[in-house]
């Protein structure tokens, strides 16, 4: 008498998915049977040999729901398999049940918008919120894509949720996006769909990225082969103009009264701190706490390269933590960017929240912008620019402006000061041509 079981294959390291697999076992002989599907060893009940939900997101059920139907119906052929060998009388082998079941054809696979969402909740499990998040972006691109390809009735390129910290939608799809399906074609007309809806190269190129590391991912697990079908699209980085502006624009925004105006004021405030901050990113000064403070410095470790800074604390800098202390009784942290109890631990309602306040000081910046006529449109990235502007003014070397900006090296911040020459080189010319 045969059995057919499904196992799980525990992973080599922490942190690292597992294997599913059916075990056929006919007069002794075992075989494996590989699904060429991955899963996180809280996604597997030992006890029950099931699968089990290691989140109750929506989305998180629905790709362990897409999982378990492939499964039963691989268990169904293959029993349908095993059934048809024993109704012959003859004698037969595990591989013979083998034989026959790929005779019968393996069910279809995971769609790539299913494997991409596992993909986004492993990320966001082991942390890594920013990988998930471009992960996300690119899906929500591919599927504003893909539905507008299947709507018969559109004749206008969809238009892009931009919310893309909100989980990936799932909607039923007229026909599923199979990776079979991702050829050079489908990649040229995505690439041509964006274009039409007016997004810029560098983020066509940004989706086409992680489109191509999920692809590249989904083939290490054996879902299909090596992306190969991306030859023909951007996938380079355009330089952009850096934008800064003058210190004198600095000290009129430091100065200006916006005490009528809470939203603007706060706005200002987080541009000025990152200024007086040598260009602290918004996303360190949102995780700055108490603890960081010590003996007239503050220390701390930029999340995007794990290097550790310290900046000599000054009184503006205090001023201004002073200013929101009242809104931060109670957190974890100094300015009330994410509220973050005491002994509470970060998540992903937390990551949204810096998100959201991210995208408001920006758009309130820019209504400063306007209001000033600084002709710049200003965004919390612009008060690192600055300063780093302000600092080459100031005569001030470039490795000491790279170590203050906490750059792996002095070529990264060339390529920020290089825009402020050009700027002087134009001013120049200007006053030439004037003179004429």
């Amino acid at each position: 008498m045969a059995s057919i079981k499904l196992r799980f294959r525990e992973p080599h390291g922490s942190g690292e998915e597992g294997s599913l697999y059916f075990q056929v076992i006919h007069h002794r002989v075992s075989r494996r049977l590989h699904t060429g599907i991955h899963v996180s060893p809280t996604e597997w009940d030992p006890s029950g040999q099931r699968l089990i939900p290691a989140s109750f997101s929506r989305a998180g059920e629905q790709r362990l729901a897409a999982i378990r139907a492939y499964l039963a119906t691989a268990e169904e052929r293959l029993r349908q398999a095993l059934g048809s060998l024993e109704a012959s009388g003859n004698p037969f082998t595990t591989d013979d049940i083998l034989q026959l079941y790929n005779q019968l054809g393996a069910p279809s696979r995971l769609t790539i918008f299913q494997f991409a969402q596992g993909q986004i909740d492993r990320l966001r499990t082991m942390g890594k919120e920013r990988t998930a998040e471009c992960y996300h972006s690119a899906m929500v691109a591919l599927r504003a894509f893909w539905e507008t390809k299947n709507d018969p009735t559109s004749t206008a390129p969809a238009r892009l949720n931009k919310r893309n910290h909100l989980p990936l939608g799932w909607r039923e799809d007229k026909t599923e996006l199979h990776f079979e399906m991702m050829d050079s074609d489908l990649i040229e007309r995505f690439e041509a769909h964006l274009r039409r809806g007016g997004v810029c190269r560098n983020t066509i190129s940004f989706y086409m990225r992680n489109l191509r590391a999920i692809i590249n991912r989904a083939a290490r697990e054996g879902l299909t082969a090596r992306a190969t079908v991306f030859e023909n699209v951007y996938t380079g980085v355009d330089r952009t103009p850096k934008r800064a502006i003058l210190l004198r624009d600095v000290k009129l925004l430091r100065r200006a009264d916006l005490s009528a105006y809470p939203y603007l004021d706060f706005a200002r405030d987080m541009f000025i701190f990152s200024f007086l901050t040598r260009g602290m990113s918004f996303v360190d000064m949102a995780h700055l706490q108490a603890r960081n403070l010590s003996g007239g410095y503050l220390t701390y470790v930029r999340r995007k390269t794990g290097q550790q800074l310290t900046i000599r604390w000054r009184r503006e800098m205090q001023q201004i933590v002073d200013k929101y202390s009242s809104r931060c009784q109670g957190s974890a942290y100094l300015l009330p960017i994410i509220s973050l109890r005491e002994g509470e631990e970060e998540g992903i309602l937390h990551r949204r929240q810096y998100l959201s306040t991210m995208q408001c000081v920006n758009r309130n910046l820019h209504r400063l912008a306007v209001a000033a006529d600084l002709r710049v449109r200003l965004t919390m990235y612009v008060a690192r620019h600055s300063w780093a502007s302000a600092a080459r003014d100031k005569r001030v070397p470039t490795a000491v402006i790279s170590r203050g900006m906490g750059h792996d090296s002095e070529r990264t911040t060339e390529i920020y000061l290089a825009s402020i020459q050009n700027n002087k080189v134009d001013d120049a010319n200007d006053k030439i041509i004037s003179s004429l």
